[in-house]
């Protein structure tokens, strides 16, 4: 009867210590998971704060493509008037060429 009671503590002291180590076990596992939680909201945060650059910097690149566009149309406008002053000064030019000779020949 002894024996069996001394058996029966030794099972009971090997249950409690199996007990207590799924407990730390348990514990464990918990603050590992807290710590995964953390540091994947920790990396949504910087995913999404490099989103919001991205976005940013995409917008940016439209505005200066917006702007190099209505640059170029400015630049052609006045190229086109240029183009038509410069018509206009030979259709001058000839135009006195031919008074001029019509001077010359009168003299």
């Amino acid at each position: 009867l002894d024996e069996a009671h001394a058996r029966y503590n030794q099972l009971e002291a090997q249950l409690q210590a199996a007990n207590e180590l799924a407990q730390a076990n348990e514990a464990a596992a918990q603050d590992q998971a807290a710590a995964a939680q953390e540091q994947l909201k920790q990396l949504q945060q910087r995913a999404g704060t490099q989103q919001e650059q991205l976005q940013e910097m995409q917008a940016q690149h439209e505005e200066l493509q917006r702007q190099e566009k209505e640059h170029r149309e400015e630049l052609q406008q006045a190229l086109a008037v240029a183009r038509e002053e410069k018509e206009a000064g030979d259709a001058h030019s000839k135009a006195l060429a031919v008074q001029l000779e019509a001077l010359q020949q009168e003299m």
